[in-house]
């Protein structure tokens, strides 16, 4: 019971107000792309997802900065009519910033240096303009009518993965999404591209294991004995 009161406690001095900016194209607008940050957070953690886009989903309220059609480029300078990361981040300062696309990008014709530079600027521009850590998803498996296409989602997302790890080596706080290797063919809609629902939820729940060991500052001494005594306290009332 101690222990148990005590970690919940350090978790929540760990969590509490955890701001989600979700970026990305399509793929990304299905609520259960973010979801996993609720399901796999301990139950007293709610994130705030931010964004200029928002659904409700049982009684919830679920922000992304996601469009469909996005490529990368749209993700970071926008559209006409729809905001990117450059106008985003002025009202917005999130703690964790995910980008699920590259599907349009893949889907097209341009060459894996063309979309590799679009995602650096991206990723550049939120590391430059906020102190968030930065998640980016790979793309999963294309089938049906887009199945001639994968070729090109395997070369991205090998493409993808040395990035990351370049960028991890240098000491950036940016993590790889593996869903192809997590979701399968039998998560892919009709259309042969997008998530269905048991995709979705699958895509939500890859973000926080590769996030969470990225997110856990080092406990102050301070913080330490303060949640010990509030544990103790604690306990003492239950006893009581």
């Amino acid at each position: 019971m101690r222990l148990s009161i005590l970690l919940s406690l350090f978790a929540s001095i760990t969590y509490a107000d955890l701001i989600v900016l979700s970026t990305g194209d399509s793929v990304s607008t299905a609520v259960g792309t973010r979801l996993g940050f609720e399901i796999d957070l301990l139950p007293s953690i709610t994130p705030d997802f931010v964004g200029d886009t928002e659904q409700t989903w049982l009684g919830n309220d679920y922000s992304y900065q996601g469009y469909g059609g996005f490529r990368f480029e749209h993700m970071l300078t926008g559209t006409s009519n729809q905001d990117g990361l450059t106008d985003a981040l002025t009202r917005y300062s999130p703690e964790v910033i995910t980008i699920l696309g590259g599907y349009n990008d893949v889907a097209g014709e341009a060459s894996m240096a063309s979309i590799e530079a679009d995602l650096d600027a991206l990723v550049d521009y939120g590391f430059a303009h906020s102190s968030a850590i930065i998640l980016v998803a790979n793309v999963t498996t294309f089938r049906y009518g887009w199945a001639h296409k994968q070729p090109r989602v395997i070369e991205w997302n090998s493409t993808l993965l040395s990035n990351i790890n370049a960028r991890r080596a240098a000491g950036q706080q940016i993590g790889y999404i593996d869903n192809f290797s997590e979701i399968g063919p039998e998560s892919t809609a009709a259309d042969g591209l997008h998530l269905n629902g048991r995709g979705a939820i699958t895509a939500g729940r890859n973000w926080f294991p590769v996030w969470q060991p990225m997110s856990i500052p080092e406990p102050s001494a301070f913080t330490l004995l303060a949640v010990l005594g509030a544990a103790l306290s604690i306990t003492r009332k239950v006893k009581q």
